[in-house]
């Protein structure tokens, strides 16, 4: 009977699990087929740099909120946070069918909203701020959610399952970009954005609802005793009220964050920077260059499919910091590849570059979840603090491809690189097991 009952509740989690995931998958089908799209796409439509901000500020509102994300999901409760983050989404691409709708208008009598940009790229912000804000308490919640349905041997295989099928809107987004792009206009493209994202709301709806465990809100433990920011040991004890900024600094945490930093480089180079090169690489008068560009993302998306699944069993077994200093690797690759096409001016190679992001981009996500759940018994506070970094690292990538985008392309390119060295050197701080 009790074999019986583990597995029946053994299934129950899957499903929900599973139901978690696939309508992530739809929510970000949108969104991450928009955010790889929208840089180049706006410009084209006559706003330059109008995705930079809109991406820079869904950041900001990320990091800004992520110091009360963990309270606000504890006061709402793991469900309604994640129906009220994945709302906000759909400002982000009403925004696009506006922009859309003004490049097509009769140009002699416009709106004061297409004429008046200071007012478009102030009401961009507005929107990118109020998504950030949404996004925080929605992953927050989410990654609370999958804790609490998961056994503490299945954390790594749940976190992982839940990053494939995740990330496959990676795949299927430039999928839909390319047959929007390809049948379409920039218009019904934003406005099939706008349906999935509410769509996506709505089914949460339907997701079982699960509690968050207060008592699992504890420090690493090490010989009995919970270790504090401040290095002194106290204790045992559950921790109500842990301080983000205190999670941040303590020395078993530190050298995570700075793979934090690194993936949101890595989220905004392959979104933004990655984007403008391979336009950049197209022949002159190439004809609907965007379904061009969806067709490499695509690599991109199914790098980030296998390797969810892949990296998730292997993060149970294998020494985490190897799995760690492996997605790096691919990271390094990324970058080569990039370089290379730059080099020779070709976008084949940008193909292998782009499932070397989907790789790096998932398998680093993937471990930095699962530590936090197996190593910080999944406490919201070091998921949102998660949230919070790979935020602030998107904002300084997003604010520097803002600044130097009239200097040498390559300049970006040799930031980041150096943004990757300091986390592989991070990782010879990081404990092992």
């Amino acid at each position: 009977m009790g074999i019986d009952k583990t597995m029946i509740k053994c299934q129950r989690n899957c499903g929900k699990l599973l139901f978690l995931s696939f309508n992530f998958l739809l929510l970000f089908t949108a969104y991450n087929s928009g955010q790889n799209m929208i840089t180049e796409v706006y410009t084209r439509l006559g706003f330059e740099n109008l995705g930079q901000f809109v991406l820079f500020s869904v950041g900001l509102g990320t990091a800004v909120t992520c110091t009360v994300c963990s309270s606000m999901v504890k006061y709402l409760n793991l469900k309604l946070s994640l129906i009220i983050g994945s709302l906000t989404y759909s400002l982000t691409f009403a925004l696009g069918i506006m922009v859309a709708w003004c490049s097509v208008a009769d140009q002699s009598d416009l709106p004061f909203i297409c004429t008046a940009k200071p007012f478009v790229y102030m009401l961009a912000i507005f929107c990118g701020i109020v998504t950030g804000i949404g996004g925080s308490i929605l992953f927050c919640a989410q990654n609370g959610y999958c804790t609490n349905i998961a056994e503490e041997s299945q954390r790594g295989d749940f976190f992982g399952t839940f990053w494939s099928i995740f990330q496959s809107s990676q795949l299927l987004g430039n999928i839909l970009a390319l047959a929007a792009f390809g049948l379409g206009t920039s218009f019904s493209y934003f406005l099939i954005l706008v349906f999935l994202s509410l769509a996506s709301s709505v089914l949460f709806l339907f997701l079982p609802p699960v509690n968050y465990h207060e008592d699992t809100s504890l420090y690493p433990v090490e010989d009995g005793h919970a270790l504090a920011h401040n290095t002194e040991s106290i204790p045992l004890q559950r921790q109500e009220n842990i301080s983000i900024f205190s999670l941040a600094v303590n020395p078993q945490m530190v050298p995570l964050v700075a793979q934090m930093v690194l993936s949101g480089f890595i989220l905004a180079f392959y979104s933004g920077h990655f984007n403008k090169i391979l336009f950049s690489l197209l022949p002159a008068g190439t004809i609907k260059p965007e379904t061009q560009v969806a067709k490499v993302y695509i690599m991109l998306g199914v790098g980030e499919l296998v390797t969810g699944f892949i990296y998730g069993r292997l993060a149970d077994t294998l020494d985490k910091v190897l799995l760690i200093r492996l997605s790096n690797f691919f990271c390094s690759l990324a970058f080569a590849g990039t370089i290379y096409s730059l080099l020779v001016s070709q976008i084949e190679p940008a193909y292998f570059a782009a499932f070397c992001w989907g790789v790096a981009d998932n398998s680093i996500q993937t471990m930095i979840t699962t530590v936090i759940a197996k190593d910080w018994d999944g406490i919201l506070e070091g998921f949102a603090l998660f949230t919070g970094v790979q935020s602030l690292g998107c904002c300084l990538a997003f604010f520097l491809q803002v600044v130097l985008s009239r200097e040498n392309i390559f300049i970006f390119i040799w930031i980041s690189i150096s943004f990757l060295i300091i986390g592989i050197f991070a990782t010879c701080f990081l404990p092992r097991g």
